[in-house]
């Protein structure tokens, strides 16, 4: 879902502009695209949430998931060590951290994980 959105507001080719640029930014605007999608992800979720289409168990659920897939918690898991410079979707904490952002506000306009990036 998060992905979506981002195509059609034009993140995604500007990005790709971006990388194209300078292919040195690609792994850190990889990290800020993964991590703007959990976010947009969470306000997709507060939108059902508001519906009562969702239960609050659901939310721990998806936290639980994005923790899973931090790439410090997957990098341990594998290689037993974590490096950072060769993340693409951004650690557990940075995960969570977004997907409860987009939640708890329900507002696209406050997943700018890019900042002054792009």
């Amino acid at each position: 879902m998060g992905h979506h959105i981002q195509n059609l507001m034009g993140i995604t080719q500007r990005v790709a502009r971006a990388d194209q640029q300078d292919p040195a930014l690609t792994n850190g605007l990889s990290v800020r695209v993964e991590l703007q999608a959990d976010c947009l992800a969470g306000v997709w979720a507060h939108s059902i949430y508001e519906r009562n289409l969702l239960e609050p168990s659901d939310l721990d659920e998806a936290l639980a998931a994005a923790a899973a897939a931090g790439d410090d918690f997957l990098q341990q898991l594998g290689a037993g060590q974590v490096e950072p410079e060769k993340w693409s979707h951004g650690s557990s904490a940075q995960r969570q951290h977004w997907l409860a952002t987009g939640f708890d506000s329900g507002r696209p306009a406050d997943c700018n994980t890019f900042a002054g990036s792009i």
